[in-house]
């Protein structure tokens, strides 16, 4: 960010005052930006992951997850892309210890050499696994959706039922959809769902409440 600013002065060094004044004025419109989080120093991991992509190798790495104290071992991973959402990098991979396929944050995956993470393995991929879609069902005032409904989740099918509408929608990332979901705040409500989402959300929920006692 440091030296696009510093390009930016020095193009606005050489302006006409007249050009400066232009500059300077308030714009009419606003787009704020969220440029991805730095990962320069997983420039070298991003690499080594996206070689083993394209080999269609499978990989292992030790994995800090959040609320761990320790890195956890993943010994054995399909990877199969790297995904950009909410200012991140994620592998998307096959674990065979969990049996499905899972997002790891790419700047929590270990990197020393010393403990062979990451290592990639000689065996290749077998056939990939899509990840397992999270269908749920939730509810918003109809103001809220007179323009549309959003599409941050893939969405089944929308019912009008007076002052609310009902939603019918999937997304493969618990997380994502407890995020948005929060988002609306008392304005949503989920109503249908697998049991883990609703605790999850209970959780958080109750959660958020304590801070404010």
């Amino acid at each position: 960010h440091a030296a696009v600013q510093r390009l930016l002065a020095d193009a606005i060094r050489n302006l006409s005052v007249a050009q400066q004044v232009i500059w300077n004025r308030r714009p009419a419109f606003r787009v704020p930006l969220k440029p991805a989080i730095d990962y320069s120093q997983c420039a070298s991991l991003i690499a080594f992951l996206e070689r083993a992509i394209t080999e269609r190798h499978q990989v292992a790495f030790l994995y800090q997850a959040r609320g761990s104290d320790e890195p956890i071992l993943q010994t054995r991973l399909d990877p199969y892309e790297i995904e950009f959402t909410e200012r991140h990098f994620y592998l998307i991979a096959f674990s065979y210890r969990f049996g499905s396929t899972l997002m790891f944050r790419i700047d929590r995956i270990v990197q020393d050499q010393a403990q062979e993470s990451p290592r990639m393995l000689p065996d290749r991929q077998q056939l990939r696994r899509e990840r397992r879609q999270i269908y749920f069902t939730y509810q918003l005032p109809a103001s809220f959706a007179s323009g549309g409904v959003s599409e941050r989740f893939t969405i089944h099918a929308v019912r009008n039922l007076g002052d609310i509408v009902e939603i019918d929608a999937s997304d493969p990332s618990e997380f994502r959809i407890i995020r948005t979901l929060l988002a609306y705040g008392e304005h949503t409500t989920l109503i249908a769902g697998p049991q883990s989402l609703f605790d999850q959300m209970r959780a958080i929920v109750v959660a958020m409440a304590g801070k404010y006692q």
